[in-house]
């Protein structure tokens, strides 16, 4: 029906873009709430709204407009076609445009604009022409359970019959640098359960970047595991009436060792057990009998005993001590601390009482799905404690914390916020807390920093060189700190 109307008008009014074959291009991903990321990836630190073309055909978006929850024109969208399973990233910031969609991507840049997005309660529509119900392609609404209120885009969409009316989807999880997109690339049956929160650790754990999808939670990609019977585990998508899984010994997607459907649980335990080798799994859901596209692929390499590591980093052992990150201590957490684009703000009570993650006690090891905010962002605190252990040191985690956020920055009177509850370090391109955090653990050590001017990875061989000199360093990857202290060559 929304195809018929779009016709229409353009026969009588002659002022909407005719779509190319019944393309359909998607709202696909959006960042709401941006984040201090680093200069390496500066597009999480202005608001963004990601688009699909879904196919069957190319589609020329110009003269398309993205709105707010008024229907109030906020991107103007160029003469540009977007190929079928293309996206097209509308940043809503200053950067250089990007009209080569040969590798898949767009990016248009709307330039020097005010915040877009209300993070709490708001809406995304896109449109063919002038906004109005006969013009809009899609829409997404977003919003707390008691705050949701719904707009003129709303409207357009529920005449539309695209959404439903009061439907939205929680925002109640969300934390800077957190995505809204949908589970898989196009999914769409209209309904706020098409979307995800797409967590910033999830882009960390994968190692991948807008525009990847993945939807895997375990085992995580690039890891290796010994368990030849895992469990693949993702998260659930509640408008699939079922799963298919992949699980691939290459990274060709041919020849599959586990390829089933109709899963109705989001997850699934193999009944044999998996050679040894290096496998990629993905999943893909179902619709009405109707295939979603699949998630990114993850890399998994299942150890059972018959590779044979001829040789180890370091000095041979893995000699650096192995730290969670996490709460360590008895020092008080009595409010959460973050910021946005213009303040420091305080909201508590910061770790709970009578849970297993006390405000006032260490946390346990091991990183949980439901873990507080210290297991989340105290990668740079246990890296440094890491370092310091490794070389004699006792240093708390907690106590690298109260260093960072009372003695360093100093910029909430204490004690609240001096564990820095929520807040990560920022990454050296903004400042340098972390060369300085490392060297005042080292009792004032000189810090030697070598950093890629993109986002290219240092060489195996390099790596290797660093390890055997130095036993263990600390290494930044986009989003996260670790350290490095072993490899192996098979």
């Amino acid at each position: 029906m929304r195809i018929l109307w779009i016709f229409t008008v353009v026969f009588v009014m002659m002022t909407v873009i005719l779509p190319s074959a019944n393309a359909e291009v998607v709202i696909n991903e959006i960042l709401i709430q941006p984040g201090s990321t680093g200069e390496l990836l500066a597009y999480y630190m202005m608001e963004w709204v990601e688009l699909f073309n879904d196919g069957p055909a190319s589609q020329n978006v110009g003269g398309w407009v993205l709105t707010d929850r008024e229907a109030v024109t906020r991107a103007t969208l160029p003469v540009w076609a977007v190929p079928e399973g293309a996206y097209l990233t509308v940043h809503f910031g200053e950067g250089d445009d990007d009209v080569d969609f040969s590798d898949g991507e767009g990016h248009y840049y709307v330039g020097d604009v005010p915040e877009y997005f209300d993070t709490d309660n708001d809406e995304c529509a896109l449109y063919s022409g002038a906004p109005s119900a006969v013009t809009i392609v899609d829409f997404v609404a977003w919003g707390h359970s008691m705050d949701y209120m719904s707009g003129m885009a709303s409207l357009h969409a529920v005449s539309a019959g695209i959404w439903s009316s009061m439907e939205f989807v929680s925002t109640e999880t969300l934390d800077a640098v957190d995505h809204l997109r949908r589970a898989f690339d196009g999914f769409d049956t209209d309904s706020p359960d098409d979307f995800l929160i797409h967590k910033w650790r999830w882009i960390v754990q994968h190692g991948s970047q807008q525009p990847s999808n993945p939807i895997q939670q375990s085992p995580v990609n690039n890891r290796v595991i010994t368990e030849t019977m895992p469990t693949f585990d993702w998260y659930d998508v509640e408008s699939v009436d079922s799963y298919r899984l992949q699980v691939i010994p290459d990274t060709s997607y041919s020849s599959p060792i586990i390829d089933i459907d109709g899963l109705e649980s989001s997850e699934y335990t193999p009944d044999f057990a998996l050679p040894g080798n290096i496998y990629t799994w993905r999943v893909s859901g179902e619709v009405g009998g109707e295939p979603s596209r699949w998630s990114d692929g993850s890399v998994v390499f299942v150890e059972d005993g018959s590779w044979t590591i001829s040789q180890q980093g370091g000095f041979g052992v893995a000699s650096c001590p192995h730290l969670y990150q996490r709460k360590d201590s008895k020092l008080l957490c009595i409010c959460k601390t973050w910021r946005d684009t213009t303040a420091w703000k305080l909201t508590r009570p910061g770790c709970f009482e009578n849970t297993p993650d006390p405000w006032d006690a260490p946390h346990p090891n091991g990183y949980q799905q439901n873990t507080p905010q210290h297991a989340l962002n105290y990668c740079v605190r246990a890296s440094i404690a890491m370092i310091n252990h490794k070389l004699g040191g006792d240093l708390l985690e907690d106590r690298i914390s109260y260093y960072f956020f009372n003695e360093w920055l100093d910029v909430i009177p204490g004690p609240e916020g001096d564990l820095g509850h929520g807040w990560g370090v920022d990454p050296p391109d903004s400042n340098t807390q972390e060369e300085d955090g490392l060297s005042w653990a080292l009792s004032g050590a000189t810090i030697d920093v070598k950093a890629k001017p993109t986002l290219s990875y240092f060489s195996f061989d390099s790596i290797k060189t660093w390890i055997d000199q130095l036993d263990c360093f600390m290494a930044r990857v986009p989003g996260h700190m670790m350290v490095r202290c072993i490899y192996s060559m098979h």
